[in-house]
């Protein structure tokens, strides 16, 4: 898997991404099951969908700060097969929860 165009701070947020999304919309689930059960319509504007947008935001904020951290060896296994490694995904999550972000 050769990615020359693109930089290795997008192939992070490219090799990440996924799990980030499963991951910020864990709580949207519960959220549907209980409008559902006391029979209210969802709104126009889904206010938890915008809550999921906003983590996003600050997961790619924070990927892109982790990633400029990554040793040579990792951006070589990052560009070669798009793996990061293990201690990466943790420390977005960690540090996602601790940041705050104007406007998000």
């Amino acid at each position: 898997m050769t990615t020359p165009r693109l930089s290795d701070e997008r192939l992070a947020w490219l090799a990440v991404r996924d799990d980030l999304r499963k991951r910020s919309k864990s709580g949207s689930y519960l959220i549907i099951i209980l409008r559902i059960l006391l029979l209210r319509p969802p709104a126009r504007v889904d206010p938890d969908q915008d809550a999921t947008s906003k983590r996003m935001r600050r997961y790619a904020v924070v990927v892109d700060d982790l990633s400029r951290q990554l040793s040579k060896d990792d951006r070589a296994t990052l560009r070669a097969t798009g793996r990061l490694p293990e201690w990466f995904l943790p420390k977005v999550i960690e540090t996602e929860a601790t940041i705050y972000l104007p406007g998000m």
